[in-house]
C-alpha cells in the first residue's frame, strides 16, 4: 500500500491524484469544522447529486420519494472539477528504504482517459500484459523465472486521464533483474502483435467478468449513476461489449506504441536497501 502511494507521488506529483485519498497524519489533525462544512456545501448539492435507482420500482415512485427526501437541500452551482496535469514529475522515481522481508515495487505509465476511443484495447493490453495467472507477467516473472512471490497490473481510467500500474513483491536482490524483465515484456507488446488466440482469450475474460458484474441492481445502478454524473450519459451493457469485440491485434499493438515510452515512466520502491539514484538508473536504461 506504501509503495502504491509513492508510486501516486512519482506519477503525478503535488495534485489531487498524486495525494493520498485519505490525507495525512498532519492535514487530517489540521481540519477543522468549517473545513468539513464547507465541503459539504461545496460539492453535496444537487446539481451535483445523481439519484440512480435499479430494481423492483417505477420511475415516478423514485421521484415522489426524491422530492420528499430532498426537498429541504439547498441549491447551487456544480463545482468545477479541476483538469489533472499532463507529464511525468522531473522526480519519478521515489524509495524508501525499509528493514522489510520483501521489497515493495511498482511502475506506473500515463495511458488513456475513459472517454478516450483507445480505452478498450488499452484495457485488453493490460490484461494480456498482467491480469490474472494466465498474464504475460505472471508466467515470465513468476512461474519461469521465479524472481517475484507476486506480480500484476491494472488500469485506472479517469475522465481526464489514466493510470497503467505494474506491482511486484520481490527479494530486494531481484529488484534490478525483475524491473529489467518487465521491460522487455513491454517492449514485446510494442514490437510484436498479440496472438489472436492470446486475444480472444483477453477479450471473453474482460467481457465475460463485465457481465457477471452486472448481474446485481446495486451493481446497475451503481454503474449508471457514475457514467450519468461523470460523462452525462450512460453506455450500454451491449455497447460495451461490442467495444470490446472490435479490439484488433493492430489496436492493442497501436495503444503499446502510445503508452510505453521512455518519457512515460514513473516508479516506487519500498524495501531494504532501496537506492533511489540506482532504481532512476535502471529505469531510464
Amino acid at each position: 500500500a506504501w509503495a502504491s502511494h509513492l508510486l501516486s507521488e512519482a506519477h503525478f506529483g503535488d495534485q489531487p491524484l498524486g495525494w493520498p485519498v485519505a490525507g495525512t497524519v498532519d492535514s487530517v489533525q489540521e481540519l477543522k469544522r468549517d473545513d468539513l462544512m464547507n465541503h459539504i456545501g461545496t460539492w453535496y448539492v444537487p446539481r451535483n447529486i445523481v439519484l440512480s435507482v435499479a430494481g423492483n420500482t417505477t420511475q415516478g415512485e423514485v421521484l415522489k420519494l426524491a422530492r420528499k427526501l430532498l426537498a429541504e437541500a439547498e441549491g447551487g452551482p456544480a463545482p468545477a472539477i479541476p483538469t489533472a496535469r499532463d507529464g511525468i514529475p522531473e522526480r519519478n522515481v521515489i524509495v524508501e528504504d525499509r528493514d522489510i522481508t520483501q521489497s515493495n515495487m511498482a511502475m506506473a505509465l500515463r495511458t488513456v482517459s475513459r472517454r478516450d476511443p483507445d480505452r478498450s484495447a488499452v484495457t485488453i493490453m493490460n490484461t494480456v500484459l498482467g491480469r490474472g495467472m494466465s498474464s504475460r507477467l505472471f508466467k515470465e516473472v513468476r512461474e519461469r523465472r521465479g524472481l517475484a512471490y507476486s506480480i500484476g497490473s491494472g488500469v485506472s481510467l479517469y475522465n481526464d486521464t489514466g493510470v497503467l500500474t505494474i506491482s511486484a513483491g520481490v527479494s530486494a536482490d531481484k529488484v534490478a533483474e525483475t524491473t529489467s524483465v518487465i521491460k522487455a515484456e513491454l517492449t514485446k507488446l510494442v514490437e510484436e502483435p498479440v496472438g489472436e488466440e492470446e486475444l480472444t482469450k483477453s477479450r471473453d475474460y474482460i467481457i465475460g467478468n463485465f457481465r457477471l458484474s452486472m448481474e446485481t441492481p446495486m451493481a446497475l445502478a451503481q454503474r449508471a449513476g457514475d457514467q450519468l454524473l461523470m460523462l452525462g450519459e450512460i453506455e450500454s451493457i451491449d455497447d460495451v461489449v461490442a467495444r470490446y469485440q472490435a479490439v484488433t491485434a493492430a489496436d492493442v499493438q497501436r495503444v503499446a506504441k502510445r503508452i510505453f515510452r521512455k518519457d512515460n515512466f514513473s516508479m516506487s520502491l519500498v524495501g531494504p536497501g532501496a537506492n533511489e539514484g540506482e532504481l532512476t538508473e535502471l529505469l531510464a536504461a
